[in-house]
């Protein structure tokens, strides 16, 4: 139970890093934090694609940006803590 809750932190951590690297703009950072995000832990990959899709509208990648907040509609999780 410890190691799941230490887990959470640590992808938490990654997603809040991922937000302040972005408004930073210190994108490929940023998009490494959200990737850790979406690799480890499934309850946050919809806030992670949301911030990735943030990320690409600054950027003003249109397109990207939208395939981003696509996937995470289609990633949430009913069950998820961010809910």
């Amino acid at each position: 139970m410890i190691a799941l809750e230490v887990g959470d932190y640590v992808a938490k951590a990654h997603l809040q890093l991922g937000k302040i690297l972005t408004k930073e703009m210190k994108y490929e950072k940023a998009i490494e934090h959200f990737n850790k995000v979406i690799k480890s832990d499934d309850n946050l990959s919809s806030s992670a694609y949301f911030e990735r899709g943030n990320l690409e509208r600054d950027r003003r990648e249109w397109e990207d940006a939208d395939n981003f907040y696509n996937l995470a509609l289609s990633t949430i999780n009913t069950n998820s803590k961010n809910l």
